[in-house]
């Protein structure tokens, strides 16, 4: 929005990273039950203490923010995906299971996420590659290798009368029972990741298609040999996502207040510049009110 400027006044109108190292059972008397029961306890929800999730997460502590669901080429180790820790600790992540299905979930396939590190407020990027430093590239900060298979392209095609598909696929996060974060995502572009709104950084706001949006940043590759370059912001911030006609206030939409006659003014035009006019010409506008330029036109008019 341009803010109202006195017509006498003078002015002109105008991550870091922080990666790391990423029962059935016969009851014989009461007190094996009982010594049975408290070792499953300790054990956690799937009854094996090395890998499950002791971090405690509840919904909302990780978000999935962003994913590359179909780069150039080969999907085969070039994929990624995005994780925020939405919280104000660092948060170990050994034990988390990485869910990815079909958008109705089918098909579903588990990654156990080994103990890697997500400091407050800040993104960690896994990818389908192996596990190897000398061949991942310097944005993915674990491999997870072919456990998950690849991500959905496309949305599947139904026959008449079915119900359309909900989208090209889904990605979960699940400490133990607990659903952390589960996102459904659409078709995916080549080589453009689908991005959340940095406006909208939560894992209830990330459940909305209205606040994904396709990346417009271009991320070029240092080594094309490891990835193709693409659009997307792996372990950085995202962009905020537009609203087609609105101007985002605080990450919400509202229509813009269109200026109506007098609330901007020509204050000042350079029409002869020194030598060429070529890109050297300006024209200065003052807003005697609070006004948005969009679709506003300008030019020139015979005399």
């Amino acid at each position: 929005m341009m803010k109202a400027t006195p017509l006498a006044s003078e002015g002109a109108m105008t991550h870091s990273r922080k990666t790391t190292a990423g029962l059935p059972f016969r009851v014989i008397t009461a007190m094996s039950l009982l010594a049975t029961v408290a070792m499953m306890t300790a054990c956690g929800s799937d009854g094996d203490e090395e890998l499950s999730c002791q971090s405690g997460l509840i919904f909302g502590d990780l978000v999935i923010t962003e994913l590359l669901a179909n780069p150039k080429g080969a999907d085969r180790e070039h994929e990624w995906i995005e994780i925020y820790n939405a919280t104000s600790n660092p948060v170990d992540l050994k034990g988390v299971r990485l869910m990815r299905a079909r958008a109705d979930g089918s098909g579903s396939k588990t990654y156990k996420l080994p103990s890697l590190i997500i400091e407050a407020g800040d993104w960690i990027v896994l990818g389908n590659r192996d596990n190897d430093e000398t061949t991942l590239p310097a944005f993915v900060d674990h491999g997870y290798g072919k456990k998950l298979g690849d991500m959905g392209n496309s949305v599947p095609k139904t026959e008449p009368g079915e119900p359309a598909a909900l989208g090209a696929g889904k990605l979960s996060l699940k400490c133990n029972s607990t659903v952390v974060d589960e996102v459904i995502f659409g078709a995916a572009k080549d080589g453009v990741s689908w991005q959340l709104s940095s406006l909208k950084n939560d894992a209830t706001a990330n459940d909305s298609a209205a606040n994904w949006c396709l990346s417009t940043a271009e991320h070029t590759s240092a080594d094309t040999t490891k990835y193709e370059d693409f659009k997307g912001t792996p372990g950085a911030a995202n962009r905020p996502c537009s609203v087609a006609g609105k101007c985002l206030d605080n990450g919400e939409p509202r229509l813009p207040k269109t200026p109506q006659k007098g609330e901007v003014l020509i204050n000042e035009v350079m029409f002869n510049p020194i030598g060429s006019e070529t890109s050297q010409e300006w024209i200065e506008l003052v807003a005697k009110a609070d006004v948005d330029l969009n679709g506003l036109e300008f030019g020139k008019v015979s005399t």
